[in-house]
């Protein structure tokens, strides 16, 4: 018999969530901090013959500030926009000033979307890529991490976290995966769920944020005075074949002990010494310590850093060296943040 639970999830810090792609300014316009993303398509069905052509003899010649002048003086925007996203004073200020320079392609790293809808959705894989990763650390502390260690230590990075699932799982074939008896589904989020800011990378040994010419969508979350809620509904199946039966009360657990290490470890590593930083950071350790005993933490979506996607003691990060020589090592040496100031991705969860 199948079992089939409601996660509530309250958003403690900004998530992303991100489509591989970026938009450039030629499918957007900004206008008193909002972005429009443009539907071109719609725009040359019904625009007047003369705009139609303009653009399109535009677009043959590839020039693409004059394309994004067109954009912004041509087009109505609150008629030819699919969506609208909010954008921070300071990201409305870059495109007036950058926009009409060639050098600066002010790329936007869009959420994910529904494609019927064309509102941020988080996808259920996402959700369970993360439960994966706690599940498969919580498993692997009951096994001999130094044999599993020599199994894989003539590997490639790959190859190496592929085995080292299927020795901590004890399945030998795809149909084995317990994960395959775990299914979960899309969580919609509302169409003002999310903003535009920078993410800034911050080096705790010289105490400094650099920019990463970084510009990404992501959510609203209670640590800025405006969480975003949204569910979800998780089925374990009754797989016979499957190597190994998970349930809920594992699930939590494994995913409250691996996310409450990582914000722990981060709280030493990277936070406690800058006031700003150690506030939020306290702040999510609070939330951890007191959640009630039908809650957990989970981290989702990037800039949740490679100690959140991997196993520990098993780690292989790569690290930008002296001369930009790529090493690999158990641990990241910066952290990215929104706005200068929280770590992403963090995720209250109350199963229902």
């Amino acid at each position: 018999m199948f079992l089939k639970k409601r996660l509530c999830c309250t958003t403690l810090t900004p998530i992303h969530i991100g489509t591989g792609e970026a938009i450039e300014p030629f499918n957007y316009h900004i206008k008193n901090n909002i972005l429009y993303f443009l539907n071109i398509s719609k725009f040359l069905s019904e625009a007047e013959k003369r705009l139609r052509t303009e653009l399109l003899e535009i677009i043959e010649t590839n020039d693409i500030l004059r394309l994004r002048k067109f954009i912004r003086t041509r087009v109505d925007v609150d008629k030819y926009s699919l969506f609208q996203i909010k954008v921070m004073p300071e990201i409305a200020e870059e495109y007036g000033v950058k926009k009409d320079d060639m050098k600066n392609q002010l790329l936007i790293n869009p959420f994910m979307r529904n494609p019927l809808k064309n509102n941020p959705y988080i996808p259920g894989s996402a959700f369970k890529g993360a439960i994966r990763t706690a599940v498969l650390n919580y498993f692997l502390k009951k096994q001999n991490l130094g044999q599993i260690r020599a199994q894989i230590q003539k590997e490639r990075p790959m190859r190496a976290a592929q085995k080292v699932e299927k020795l901590i799982l004890k399945h030998r074939a795809p149909d084995d995966d317990p994960f395959r008896a775990i299914k979960i589904s899309d969580a919609d989020l509302p169409k003002d769920a999310t903003f535009v800011a920078e993410v800034f990378n911050y080096n705790p040994k010289r105490n400094r944020f650099n920019s990463m010419d970084i510009r990404v969508e992501m959510t609203e979350a209670e640590f800025l005075n405006q969480e975003i809620e949204f569910e979800l509904d998780i089925t374990l199946l009754p797989e016979a074949k499957v190597s190994l039966s998970l349930n809920m009360d594992a699930i939590k657990q494994a995913c409250q002990q691996f996310y409450k290490n990582i914000a722990l470890y981060e709280h030493e590593k990277f936070y406690k010494h800058q006031p700003d930083l150690r506030e939020i950071s306290i702040r999510l350790l609070n939330v951890i310590e007191t959640l009630p005993e039908n809650s957990f933490i989970i981290r989702l979506g990037r800039f949740s850093h490679a100690e959140s996607m991997t196993l520990e003691g098993l780690r292989r990060i790569s690290v930008m060296g002296k001369g930009r020589k790529v090493y690999l090592q158990e641990e990241g040496t910066t952290r990215n943040l929104a706005l200068k100031k929280y770590p992403m991705g963090w995720v209250k969860v109350e199963i229902k």
